[in-house]
């Protein structure tokens, strides 16, 4: 409640040299959600040369990674140029770890779509011969694995200590191994 009032009452106390950082700010924020398209579209042409359509470059999960980074980082950007108070910078600061680690788990999570080149590779592969239900069961099984790893993440950079509970589960699932391969 305190950190609301500081925002309020820095609002209420703007100055001139204030009103430029925030004119700086939004001119930032601006830029980098035009030029993020721009770049992100670039970068993953430069590495994708084979693909000429405009519109599978702009569902490729790089382009999509690469431009919500871009746009989070010009929105801490700003944010920073503002001179908000500390305590309020290390909020920001966090939030931007935050969602830096939420952007990319939904990111990387794209690459383990059925549709994605690798999956259709693995689908016609002799091994699964084309059973699309085993495809679709890896892929789920992927993204659990990284939202999972993710949320780990998150709780650990809002300042709680998971090693117990990483410890405990190591644990348990050795001792499930060791089990199953005493009955089996």
């Amino acid at each position: 409640m305190e950190q609301i009032k500081e925002i309020v009452n820095f609002f209420q106390n703007i100055s001139k040299n204030q009103i430029i950082d925030i004119l700086i700010a939004v001119v930032i924020i601006i830029l980098f959600s035009m030029g993020s398209s721009i770049i992100s579209y670039l970068v993953v042409k430069l590495f994708n040369l084979k693909e000429k359509h405009k519109n599978k470059i702009k569902f490729n999960p790089w382009y999509r990674l690469i431009k919500s980074v871009l746009l989070c980082l010009g929105i801490y950007l700003s944010i920073l140029i503002l001179g908000l108070p500390e305590d309020i910078k290390h909020l920001v600061i966090k939030v931007f770890k935050i969602a830096v680690i939420i952007i990319i788990s939904k990111s990387i999570t794209g690459f383990f779509n059925p549709k994605e080149k690798i999956f259709i590779k693995l689908k016609e592969s002799d091994r699964f011969s084309g059973d699309q239900t085993l495809v679709n069961f890896i892929s789920k099984i992927a993204k659990c694995i990284i939202y999972i790893i993710a949320s780990f993440l998150v709780i650990t950079e809002l300042g709680y200590d998971l090693s117990g509970l990483i410890t405990g589960l190591g644990l348990r699932w050795s001792n499930i191994c060791t089990c199953s391969s005493r009955y089996s």
